[in-house]
């Protein structure tokens, strides 16, 4: 028997990723023959990170196998799983084509995948999807709801979602749906260059460079680099994205079953992001996104907003076996460069948030409200919203920038058809059309501007949406640096309030 194959590339990849979309890989044990048992033990006894169980040498079957393992990323690989995994990490997948959230009404659309199905039929980010074909979804959780919107490839499943009050419904074919590892697009009049990880594929590297060499070209004042619902990938893609960032240094630290405390460094770019930066992650933000995010917070590089990243801290190799089948065996536990636990644990973004989206905010903050200067408002719990100033808050300056935006957690909460009162601590300077000009309210899910009529009485500012808010939206209101006082006061940093609607 040959055991000397080649171990593959080493994999922080969890399958969350495909499951999220629709796409799940399933584990089943196959009965296997003898040489694949004893091409697996042989695997596990040489590589698994914490040593196997003695009982294991008694295995008869690999299934036997991974349940005294009891690891939930060390498995095995049929010829075909293997493939669907391999295509996962190469954002090759199938289904409708969006994000989704659980929802006390069904499953919430937290985005749409470009150029898939559910865009194609009209399906939005904040929908809330409250039955497939003709199972009520509501009350189910994540799981137990995606069974009925998953199948087979050219299938199609009448999609009925709640958008606002309205009722509609979708006819999908679900499809293959081929993606780039890596997306771009423009933001804040073609300054803000908003990069997507999707994956840590094999084309992914490639991907990123030429897409930030297109923007160094194009003269991007600051990058939005966005990991949220990438599960991992290749670990080696993460080092050398990470290069791009960072230069050349130390990425992470690795524990091996033999060897302790290895530093791994980046490897060398001809290009390096000088300008600001701002993470997004959530909580399926995994591995290789830990990988990098950990390394980018370490070195003070970029801003992350958000949630708390998954926690996978631990890597895996992924071995052909000789039928074609595969096992994937953790091999590893990685920490960041200043040797920070990252497995069960995450990483915590600057400015964490789950009301809304976080793009919105990075927008923002990329946008006309951030302007360098020594302001700050905070909220008073009160019927109204106090906006005051308070010089002692600074941030960090990260990658020779320093955000000069306030998020102001607020509980300010109002119903549909109500105002928003903003009190100040002195009477506004200005017309009524200047003033307007510096205070927006957005949707926190798909960014859309919601118009409003603005009017001041003394101190108070008035804020009237021309359209009824979404009851259980959350809206983010945004303050421009411009707005002054009578008395020559000027609010100078921006301000971004979250407020939740809710009868």
């Amino acid at each position: 028997m040959d055991f000397n194959r080649k171990v593959k590339r080493s994999l922080t990849a969890i399958i969350l990723a495909v499951c999220i979309i629709f796409g799940q890989v399933n584990q089943a044990f196959a009965d296997v023959k003898d040489e694949i048992r004893d091409e697996v033990l042989f695997y596990l006894l040489q590589y698994y990170k914490d040593g196997v169980p003695v009982e294991i040498l008694k295995a008869e079957t690999v299934d036997e196998m991974m349940e005294l393992i009891d690891d939930k990323y060390t498995k095995y690989f049929s010829k075909d799983e293997y493939d669907e995994f391999i295509n996962a990490i190469d954002n090759k997948i199938f289904g409708i084509g969006v994000y989704i959230k659980e929802h006390e009404e069904g499953l919430l659309v937290s985005d749409v995948i470009k150029t898939g199905p559910a865009e194609a039929v009209g399906i939005k980010s904040g929908d809330i999807i409250v039955k497939a074909g003709d199972a009520n979804l509501k009350g189910l959780t994540v799981d137990e709801a995606v069974t009925y919107v998953k199948g087979e490839k050219g299938t199609e499943i009448k999609i009925t979602v709640r958008r606002g009050k309205e009722e509609l419904i979708f006819n999908v074919v679900r499809d293959e749906i081929r993606l780039p590892t890596v997306e771009m697009e423009w933001l804040n009049d073609d300054t803000t260059a908003h990069i997507i990880i999707n994956t840590f594929g094999q084309k992914t590297t490639q991907e990123f460079h030429d897409l930030v060499k297109d923007a160094q070209k194009q003269e991007a004042q600051n990058y939005i680099i966005d990991l949220r619902y990438n599960g991992g990938g290749y670990m080696d893609v993460a080092l050398e994205i990470a290069g791009m960032m960072i230069g050349n240094e130390t990425v992470l630290v690795v524990d091996k079953k033999q060897e302790k405390g290895v530093e791994l460094k980046d490897y060398a770019s001809d290009i390096i992001i000088d300008k600001p930066i701002i993470f997004l992650v959530n909580n399926m933000s995994a591995s290789s996104s830990e990988i990098l995010s950990a390394a980018i917070r370490d070195y003070d590089k970029a801003y992350f907003i958000g949630d708390t990243t998954y926690g996978k801290g631990v890597a895996q190799s992924l071995i052909e076996l000789s039928d074609g089948s595969a096992l994937k065996v953790t091999t590893q536990e990685f920490f960041s460069p200043g040797k920070r636990k990252i497995n069960e644990i995450g990483i915590t973004p600057n400015l964490k948030t789950t009301d809304v989206n976080p793009l919105v905010l990075a927008k923002l903050i990329f946008g006309d409200i951030n302007d360098v200067e020594e302001a700050f408002a905070k909220v008073q719990e009160a019927e109204e919203l106090y906006v005051v100033d308070d010089s002692q808050y600074r941030d960090k300056v990260l990658n020779g920038w320093e955000v000069n935006v306030d998020m102001i957690s607020s509980k300010l909460r109002i119903k549909p058809e109500q105002n928003i009162k903003i009190k100040f601590n002195s009477e506004l300077e200005g017309d009524i059309s200047e003033i307007k000009d510096d205070i927006h309210i957005y949707n926190g899910f798909n960014g859309d501007e919601i118009e409003a009529e603005v009017s001041v009485n003394g101190k108070m500012l008035i804020v009237d949406p021309k359209e009824e808010l979404i009851d259980g939206m959350n809206y983010v209101m945004s303050f421009e640096p411009g707005i002054k006082s009578v008395d020559g006061n000027k609010l100078n940093r921006g301000k971004m309030i979250t407020i939740k609607v809710k009868k």
